[in-house]
């Protein structure tokens, strides 16, 4: 069986190192997006500024710096171009690919791991942010990461699994948002509701685990704030408070999407495997939730629901905004199709 488990990785590695890697220089970048935080990256490496981003010598409040980071350091090895920028999403994408297939290894069997992998990856949506200049494949990795050492630590990996949930966490929160590592938090709360477990602070909140996200979440954020008074009234309070209250201080170019927008772009988005959601909620959400493999499930079916519900309610929302989702999804449709 670890055999069978291990081909299974390496026969999804060379699927999902087709679909990302293959011709990832050869278009243009699409702008804005892609010029743009490219164009951050570039003058980051330039300026010598890895603390505030800027975008042709104006202050860029918008993103965290993660994706900057690392273009940043490609370009300095191999030099600015589209494989360069693109390359990190791409390696995300990849890793996305292969750490669902692990995960649903572990929950289900190779076959559900394999199935799940390729659903993850050869969905419309995430093939396009694997290889497009954005922070979102980064963000969804590492939310994967943060649940995979969640659930690993709930089926009694050990502490260390849930020191690399907390790393997961802290790595959101510098690839996209600063409250990005809320939203597994919340789930998992209610997930325990659900399951009428009382979880320990001691077990659940390690020091180890703790101070790893701490540290690697807070340093940028507090540095920005010294650098640039009022950076986090912005990215707090009116970036997401008053955001989500439609009363925004600053102007936003982005139009939102209703939420029956945003559900039928998630649907056309994770097509065709959107048609088999409904059947595969309805059996992670089916009582009773005895024993391991079940709770997993159940966990899953919060993570991808709760996901799509938030969103299809919130009075902002864009066509990417699912994407943190599809791990979840993938995993819910690969146990059902097995």
């Amino acid at each position: 069986m670890r055999q069978y488990g291990s081909g299974v990785l390496w026969g999804l590695g060379l699927v999902a190192a087709a679909l990302f890697f293959r011709g990832l220089g050869a278009a243009p970048f699409l702008d804005p997006p892609e010029g743009l935080h490219a164009e951050i990256a570039r003058e980051m490496g330039i300026g010598g500024d890895w603390i505030t981003p800027h975008f042709n010598g104006v202050r860029y409040f918008d993103k965290p710096p993660l994706l900057y980071w690392l273009m940043a350091l490609g370009f300095s090895l191999v030099g600015p171009s589209e494989w360069a920028a693109r390359f990190w999403s791409a390696l995300a994408a990849f890793g996305t690919a292969l750490l669902t297939a692990r995960l649903g290894s572990i929950l289900g069997s190779p076959r559900v791991g394999l199935i799940s992998g390729l659903v993850v990856g050869v969905n419309l949506e995430f093939f396009l942010f694997g290889r497009v200049v954005k922070p979102d494949a980064l963000f969804v990795f590492f939310i994967l990461l943060a649940y995979t050492g969640f659930i690993l630590a709930y089926r009694g990996a050990g502490r260390w699994a849930l020191v690399v949930g907390y790393g997961g966490l802290g790595l959101t929160v510098l690839a996209k948002d600063i409250l990005g590592a809320a939203g597994p938090v919340l789930i998992i709360a209610l997930f325990f509701l659900l399951t009428r477990e009382r979880p320990s602070g001691a077990r659940w909140l390690p020091w180890a685990g703790v101070a790893l996200f701490v540290l690697i979440a807070l340093p940028w954020y507090l540095a920005m704030e010294w650098k640039n008074h009022g950076f986090l009234w912005y990215v707090i309070v009116d970036n997401h408070f008053l955001n989500f209250a439609r009363q925004r201080l600053f102007p936003d170019e982005d139009v939102p999407l209703t939420g029956a927008e945003f559900l039928g772009v998630t649907a056309i988005g994770f097509f065709p495997w959107s048609l088999m959601l409904p059947w595969a909620f309805a059996r992670a959400f089916r009582r009773p939730w005895v024993g391991l493999e079940a709770r997993g499930w159940l966990l899953l079916g919060l993570w991808g629901g709760v996901v799509l519900a938030f969103f299809t309610i919130s009075p902002f929302k864009l066509p990417h905004y699912a994407l943190p989702a599809f791990p979840a999804l993938a995993l819910l449709v690969g146990k059902l199709w097995d």
